[in-house]
């Protein structure tokens, strides 16, 4: 099978100029079939060379197969077909990401309009005094779903935890302090207790 391009051209047979080649294409001191070859090898699971010399119609020596690797570098240009497909196959999934991201967008908005219209007709059946005949389960969903909002608008709530310090200097004390016998009076009074 001879390799082709998107087109149906017969890669085999075409050389690009040199400011457009890839390290992949056809080089210009490469043969039809050496490139034929390297096609195989490059496109092939294992990129085992027995089984290009096979693939080769007529079938060629391995011997003849290797020479043709090692003069034209056909692991080097492997590789760097394989980090062009690689890039390519990246940038499409980033393409089909930021479709569904859009899609997605698209079903939350709808579905906000949707809630949007039935919580006007429950607000005008609660002013109406009509029962919204809604189960527990519904209603429970419904808290959840607001408590969430209302996080996601205001952001989490924050215990305050807060520790009281009393510095006492010398022996001035309040009145909700309470007496103490052990006091020290002066800084050098304290420091001369720790030390002891």
């Amino acid at each position: 099978m001879k390799p082709t391009d998107g087109n149906g051209r017969n890669l085999a047979e075409h050389v690009e100029p040199s400011d457009l080649r890839r390290s992949w294409s056809r080089l210009p001191t490469e043969s039809r079939r050496a490139f034929s070859a390297f096609c195989l090898y490059r496109d092939s699971p294992d990129r085992r060379l027995s089984n290009v010399a096979k693939g080769l119609n007529p079938p060629c020596s391995v011997p003849n197969v290797s020479r043709w690797s090692a003069k034209h570098d056909w692991q080097r240009r492997a590789a760097d077909y394989d980090s062009y497909v690689d890039e390519m196959n990246r940038q499409e999934m980033a393409r089909s990401r930021t479709e569904i991201r859009k899609r997605r967008l698209q079903v939350a908005r709808a579905l906000e309009g949707l809630g949007s219209h039935a919580l006007r007709e429950w607000m005008q059946r609660v002013e109406q005094k009509l029962p919204l005949n809604l189960s527990p389960e519904t209603i429970a969903f419904l808290a959840k779903t607001a408590a969430t909002l209302q996080e996601q608008a205001l952001g989490p709530e924050h215990e305050s935890k807060f520790t009281q310090i009393v510095v006492r200097v010398g022996d001035h004390e309040y009145p909700d302090e309470g007496e103490s016998t052990t006091e020290p009076t002066t800084i050098k009074d304290e420091k001369k207790q720790l030390l002891n």
